[in-house]
């Protein structure tokens, strides 16, 4: 708790800052201070982790019953239910920022599928969304998300390597690539995906003729508020 207050309070003003435990804001004005106040969406990718931690009930104590399978102990900062392996809680929060990203990709005007196969020929759906990719020769780039934990990162470099590999394999003759979109649980992206979330606000910018800034605010803005509405609910419902 404290560490999340203190990265709360290096980016807002002093008027802003959180100084008695007692009264902490409610989640939708944590969340107007730091929209007013980030210039950048590099910062809003890193904040907004903390954010549903400082907004929830300290009254977690319970067993988790992810899957009924999960040995631990509900915890009442929520770090449990942000690393949380067991339950379905885990996919409603992958398919929340699946369909998040579906919508932006819709608003921005830009084509695509979602759960494609390779081909007619083929049973395997690489990618949880397929569209023409603008940097990219082939005529479709499947797009896989990923929702990992931070403690775990230097695994995950492995095996998306691994994971790459394969479809590159997979995807000789087929027309098309694969980049995946990965973040961490907390809510901090990946590289590639920062890019690509880039390149969406990019063309909302120009389809609706708004300040850059603000349409990387709307992009990363949503997509950070899918994946904490993921983490609430596995810590409210225990996992389950």
């Amino acid at each position: 708790m404290d560490n999340a207050i203190h990265d709360f309070n290096i980016h807002t003003a002093d008027r802003e800052n959180i100084t008695d435990l007692n009264f902490l804001p409610e989640q939708s004005t944590l969340s107007k201070v730091l929209q007013r106040t980030f210039v950048g969406n590099s910062s809003m990718i890193v904040i907004r982790g903390p954010i549903f931690r400082l907004s929830q009930h300290l009254t977690a104590d319970n067993k988790c019953y992810g899957g009924f399978e999960c040995p631990s102990q509900m915890d009442e900062l929520g770090d449990h239910a942000v690393i949380c392996s067991f339950g379905k809680s885990q996919i409603f929060r992958h398919d929340l920022v699946t369909t998040c990203i579906s919508s932006l990709l819709k608003r921005a005007g830009l084509n695509h599928k979602r759960e494609a196969r390779i081909n007619n020929n083929s049973i395997e759906r690489p990618g949880d969304i397929m569209l023409k990719w603008f940097d990219n020769d082939l005529e479709r780039t499947f797009f896989d998300i990923g929702i990992t934990q931070k403690n775990v990162s230097n695994q995950v470099v492995g095996k998306l390597r691994a994971v790459d590999e394969y479809f590159e394999g997979s995807f000789v003759n087929s027309n098309a690539s694969y980049i995946p979109l990965t973040a961490e649980a907390a809510g901090a992206w990946h590289q590639k995906a920062v890019k690509v979330f880039c390149k969406i606000a990019e063309v909302l910018d120009h389809k609706e003729g708004r300040d850059l800034q603000q349409a990387k605010d709307i992009v990363f803005g949503a997509i950070s508020i899918a994946l904490q509405k993921g983490n609430a609910l596995a810590f409210c419902t225990h996992c389950q």
